[in-house]
């Protein structure tokens, strides 16, 4: 009952937030109202706590009894001895019992449930006159009498009918005064302490704001909402900041860039460079070593040279990318059927143990100008990458879906979370989302990924939700 009331009242301080956004004077005006109606409701919804509830037993009236007997009167008048009989036993049906009297208090008929055979009708009229039938606390038994004249074959008789009742229980509730005149006031002081809080705390940061920007941290932002004088002048506070804080930021990362550069190169190029070293000296120094051992430990050198060449072979092909005068070689491409194929291939050929592929490929037509050897060598690194850092037991998803006037190619895989820091930076170079790096791949195949795209006019997102990380690709569709 009170939700389309909170909804009206929503919408009008909605309204009246717009309408005053631009002025201090009439947001005040507008807080003062605010209170004043939050109060009022606060009062109305406090009137019903802790109601006291009361208990009564009701009990049937001689008026009540009257009209009945009034309605049989009625009908007994016109009616032949068999069925005034038969009308008395369908009244007596009631819980009542009712007789038929001569002014003598002789019994002429009666109802089955009853056995008098004369009643004096004074002390009937006595007990009428006294009777209490008022409404009782606690459950009373008591017995109700009535008294109607009625005219059989001409003769004047009287209808005597009586009920016997504990009472009938009602329940009811009565609100509390004392709270309303509480809560009424507390709401209005809390509300107003509230609403005011925000615009005197915006005034603070303000002044706080200025001083922090005065000391050289020009990455601190002040809150700015709204459209008031207040308002205003945090957003030309902020804009000034922002330019400040963006031409620092630039010169810091171009310096930082080139310093993880050198770094990440160094290292992930010596790590292996160093093992094949060492188990090509230990070959040499051991010269009695057996087949088998010497043979373990050629394969492994064998397998740290490879993954050594595959890094330099990354390094260059994304040096290659990222030539300005590259030229693609661009063919009318179907998305569904080249993810289809590479599915095939890919994960049948890949060790998916506690791994289920998913895939939900749209029916539509989605066709795009591309390079169809930099689009292949794209959804293989991202496929490969979604089997290599997948989370065991997991799934792989793949969907294709037309959204507006691109196509949409999206890569899930079950994962653990990952730093949010190095997620913000998972298309940089030399980074990848396990901690151990080198356990897995380079880290240059995302950067790869990301420029093949951006080579074709796309974008690439990557999410992390549920359990779950999802590379969202959009490729222009082809007119």
């Amino acid at each position: 009952m009170l939700k389309p009331l909170f909804s009206k009242i929503g919408s009008i301080v909605h309204y009246l937030y717009e309408k005053f956004s631009s002025s201090l004077r009439w947001q005040f005006i507008g807080i003062i109202l605010i209170c004043t109606l939050i109060a009022a409701l606060a009062g109305m919804i406090a009137s019903n706590i802790a109601p006291t509830t009361y208990q009564r037993y009701y009990y049937p009236t001689k008026a009540e009894l009257e009209m009945e007997l009034k309605s049989l009167a009625s009908i007994i008048q016109v009616s032949s001895s068999q069925m005034i009989h038969h009308h008395l036993n369908h009244f007596a049906q009631q819980e009542k019992k009712v007789r038929i009297i001569t002014p003598n208090g002789l019994v002429i008929d009666r109802s089955n449930n009853t056995t008098e055979s004369h009643m004096d009708l004074s002390q009937i009229l006595v007990k009428i006159a006294h009777q209490d039938n008022f409404p009782t606390d606690l459950p009373e038994w008591k017995e109700i009498y009535a008294l109607y004249p009625v005219e059989i074959h001409k003769k004047t008789h009287f209808l005597v009918a009586s009920v016997q009742s504990s009472g009938a229980l009602q329940t009811y509730q009565t609100g509390n005064p004392f709270y309303p005149f509480v809560v009424s006031p507390l709401s209005f002081i809390l509300t107003y302490i509230f609403l005011t809080s925000k615009k005197l705390k915006q005034l603070k940061n303000v002044s706080e704001g200025m001083q922090e920007i005065a000391n050289g941290h020009f990455h601190f932002r002040l809150p700015a909402k709204g459209q008031d004088e207040i308002s205003v002048l945090a957003m030309h506070i902020n804009q000034m900041a922002e330019k400040l804080e963006q031409n620092r930021a630039k010169e810091k990362r171009i310096e930082r860039e080139r310093t993880e550069l050198i770094t990440s190169l160094s290292h992930d190029l010596r790590t292996p460079l160093t093992s094949i070293i060492g188990y090509l000296k230990y070959l040499l120094d051991q010269p009695h070593l057996s087949k088998e051992e010497m043979r373990t430990y050629a394969d492994i050198a064998l397998a740290k040279s490879e993954k050594l060449k595959q890094m330099i072979d990354n390094l260059f092909e994304y040096t290659k990318l990222t030539h300005h005068e590259i030229k693609l070689n661009k063919e009318l491409i179907s998305v569904n059927e080249l993810v289809n194929q590479l599915i095939e291939e890919t994960f049948l050929l890949s060790e998916l143990d506690e791994l289920k592929v998913e895939r939900n490929l749209t029916d539509e037509q989605l066709l795009i100008n591309a390079d169809p050897l930099l689009l292949v060598r794209m959804l293989e690194n991202l496929f490969q990458n979604a089997v290599r850092y997948a989370k065991r037991p997991g799934k792989i998803i793949i969907v294709t879906a037309k959204n507006e006037n691109t196509a949409l190619i999206q890569i899930s895989n079950s994962a653990e979370p990952i730093d949010l820091e190095v997620f913000r930076h998972l298309f940089d170079m030399f980074v990848t989302g396990d901690k151990v790096r080198s356990k897995h791949g380079s880290g240059i195949g995302l950067s790869i990924v990301k420029r093949i795209i951006e080579l074709h006019q796309g974008t690439i997102q990557a999410d992390q939700q549920e359990g779950f990380i999802t590379f969202s690709i959009h490729f222009p569709l082809a007119k």
